[in-house]
């Protein structure tokens, strides 16, 4: 207080005197008076603030409690509010039996959503189902069982989409079957769209009982076999495995419009309806009792109706048919994607590999990089092809160039990797990248010749010689009037830190009118030999995904 007598010596050391300990004494007789008045007053202020808080916060709940009965969502017809509750599913997967998603999450909010969504059959269709490994977890197989009955019950007669994935766990040591593939099969007939692991022959024994008049809705099916199921002589459980060949005839059900196999050769299905097939997906790895493979696969000319086709060959000697006059005709084919790779041969032969083919609607291509090394004879089969995705690998880039002068109605070309800079032999890898390889797409003045002039959209993977500055020119440069057709789209994912200037800035004209631009930095991690004080508390980067390449082998 300003007009305190002891204004001197408060705040300070000062140590008062006994007549000045008797006059501060008396002086603070009438200040002790007033911070109790106050203090009482403070309390009742308190209470009353207390109580009006209270009546209010009970008028609040009166009015939420009865406002809710104004919501929107409380008069939307029952079956309106079923087909929403059917838009949470994810768009592309299975729901997992998790209460974070699908039916689980939905039946969580309130009694009456769960009563719906209880009796809402297509919520319970679409199962993604994990399958423990029994030795390591046997409360949980017990637990998925249960939640598998539910979900296949709750799911009344409507078809079903699954998708069965074996956990980790599941390995060399595995000596029991699958524990749930026994309860889908009383609803065999409801299948739709199914993925499936063959790990024992108790597996295939179960699926053997099926006929295709017991899969009258299947349509997909995505088929994935142990390879010990083919190398009898590895274990003496697998000596008495059924052959797949022609056991499974359930496969042989006219619906059946998309089938993708996972497995050795020798364990094929031959059973599958191959006339009735849109897409086929096979992936084929080394077995113990087979080393070579016929190609083409013989009943390939018995897939007429067939738009996409993935055909991977690993480590298998590729046994060519001899010579033929007589193609084998895929007449609507137009995704082709192939990835092949010899044990004894360096390289396959690519002419071969598309020689053997009729593929007059063929549009959209992908080679691995075994197969670009011979590029520019194949495409010369193709040049109508408007999306391509390729792996240089060793390939020069001048070479590249050649090839895809070819192609002269490309649209969408996806490149993994940098091609080798031309007459280079430098052994470290990565350093013979040709970091002006897109020099080549670049139109020089007073010229027609315009490398792939239909080219819309170009996307390159796992690159670090590629400077900024030059992919800045090359899209100014495609984007300009001078070519045919201008670039709308740019991609691409850089294996090293950002350099020069920000790419989006001097594109701002660009992206200002519709250019789409996607530049991703994936530096490699520093090796840090000294003591680093901040190792492990710094957040780690987002690794790049490929989502922007939308998937193995389609195209957006």
């Amino acid at each position: 207080m300003n007009d305190s007598p002891f204004h001197g010596i408060l705040h300070t050391n000062t140590a008062p005197s006994l007549p000045q300990l008797d006059d501060i004494r008396q002086y603070l007789k009438q200040p002790y008076q007033q911070l109790a008045t106050l203090n009482t007053e403070v309390d009742r202020l308190s209470n009353l603030l207390s109580t009006t808080i209270r009546k209010r916060d009970e008028l609040e709940k009166v009015i939420s409690d009865h406002e809710s009965l104004l919501s929107p969502i409380k008069r939307v017809p029952l079956d309106v509010l079923r087909l929403i509750f059917e838009h949470t599913l994810p768009d592309k997967r299975n729901a997992a039996f998790s209460d974070t998603e699908g039916p689980l999450l939905l039946s969580r909010v309130c009694r009456d959503w769960k009563r719906i969504a209880e009796s809402t059959p297509r919520l319970w269709s679409s199962m993604h189902i994990v399958v423990p490994h029994f030795d390591a977890h046997p409360e949980t197989v017990s637990q998925v069982k249960r939640l598998l009955n539910t979900w296949l019950a709750r799911s009344g007669s409507v078809p079903l989409s699954i998708t069965m994935q074996l956990a980790s766990g599941w390995g060399y040591e595995n000596t029991r079957p699958d524990p749930l593939l026994p309860l889908l099969l009383p609803h065999a007939s409801r299948w739709r769209d199914m993925k499936i692991w063959l790990s024992h022959t108790a597996d295939i024994e179960t699926l053997q009982s099926l006929t295709k008049e017991d899969v009258p809705l299947l349509r997909k099916i995505d088929l994935s076999v142990d390879r010990r199921l083919s190398d009898y002589e590895s274990t003496d459980q697998l000596a008495l495995t059924p052959t797949l060949r022609d056991q499974l005839s359930f496969l042989a059900t006219n619906q059946l419009q998309s089938f993708a196999f996972r497995g050795t050769h020798a364990s094929l299905p031959l059973t599958t309806s191959w006339h009735s097939l849109r897409h086929l997906e096979l992936r084929f790895n080394l077995s113990n009792q087979q080393t070579t493979i016929e190609y083409p696969l013989p009943f390939l000319c018995h897939c007429p109706s067939l738009e996409k086709l993935h055909l991977e060959v690993m480590h298998y000697d590729i046994l060519y048919s001899p010579d033929r006059s007589d193609h084998i005709q895929l007449p609507v084919l137009r995704s082709l994607s192939l990835k092949l790779s010899s044990r004894r041969q360096p390289s396959v032969d690519l002419n071969r590999a598309l020689d053997c083919f009729s593929l007059p609607t063929l549009r959209k291509v992908q080679l691995s990089r075994k197969l670009c090394e011979e590029l520019s004879g194949a495409l010369r089969s193709i040049p109508y092809i408007t999306h391509l995705t390729i792996r240089p690998g060793a390939l020069a880039s001048d070479v590249l160039a050649s090839a895809l002068s070819i192609l002269s109605a490309l649209q969408h070309l996806r490149i993994h990797g940098e091609p080798k800079i031309p007459g280079a032999d430098i052994p470290t890898p990565g350093q013979n990248s040709d970091p002006n390889f897109l020099e080549y797409f670049i139109p020089v003045s007073n010229s027609t010749d315009i490398l792939c002039p239909a080219l819309q959209c170009l996307e390159f993977a796992n690159i670090h010689a590629l400077s900024e500055e030059l992919i800045v020119r090359f899209i100014l440069a495609r984007r300009s009037a001078v070519v045919p057709t201008q670039l709308v789209r740019f991609n691409c994912s850089i294996h090293r830190e950002a350099m020069g200037r920000d790419m989006r800035t001097q594109l701002a004209d660009e992206l200002a009118s519709g250019f789409e631009l996607g530049v991703y930095y994936d530096p490699p991690p520093v090796m840090r030999i000294r003591y680093w004080p901040f190792e492990g508390a710094l957040p780690q980067k987002a690794s790049l995904g490929d989502d922007w390449l939308g998937g193995r082998y389609d195209y957006e």
